[in-house]
């Protein structure tokens, strides 16, 4: 794929000159010269809105795609925004969810000795041990978190938590207008 291509791409998203997105970006390349459309238009006539993208660490998302593929657990220091603490975990992790912009690592806790969702930006540090991970059968995963994400997901008895230090680490558009006040 040329290079000038990739250009275009980083006009969506900086994350898109990142190695992993030259198979998407030549698949889409390939669909497109089916038509004899010019790539050049894809620039203007798609756009990814990337309202509400949290900063994450690229090592941490790194390590625990790894972990996760290599079926090896990990500790990590978690941050609460919920709670506004600290804590350090082992996980199992079990699955990566790709949601409204955010990477959710779904793990079982050992601390906790149950299941839990961690977003991936609220690991503060991540190691990879040498310990293989817990095994937690498909179905168990899906009964656990297939009503966890939306604004109400979860199992009802907890209330969504909203606050400007959960705020505060989103990426927001630079003409949307949002203010944090330092007092939170």
């Amino acid at each position: 794929m040329a290079d000038h291509h990739i250009s275009y791409c980083v006009t969506w998203s900086p994350a898109c000159s990142h190695p992993m997105w030259r198979p998407v970006l030549s698949r889409l390349e390939a669909i497109l010269g089916q038509g004899q459309l010019d790539f050049s238009q894809v620039a203007n006539r798609i756009r990814l809105a990337r309202i509400g993208k949290r900063r994450k660490n690229p090592a941490h998302f790194s390590a625990v795609s790894r972990a996760l593929l290599e079926r090896q657990q990990l500790q990590v220091r978690h941050y609460s925004r919920e709670h506004d603490t600290h804590s350090d975990r082992t996980l199992s992790p079990q699955r990566l969810i790709f949601y409204r912009n955010n990477w959710y690592l779904e793990a079982w806790c050992h601390a906790r000795k149950a299941l839990r969702r961690f977003s991936v930006d609220a690991l503060e540090s991540v190691e990879l041990l040498t310990a293989k991970a817990k095994e937690v059968p498909v179905k168990q995963l899906d009964v656990a978190f297939s009503s966890a994400y939306g604004i109400y997901g979860g199992t009802g008895d907890k209330r969504p938590c909203c606050g400007s230090r959960q705020l505060r680490p989103v990426g927001w558009p630079t003409r949307s207008g949002i203010r944090i006040r330092s007092a939170g």
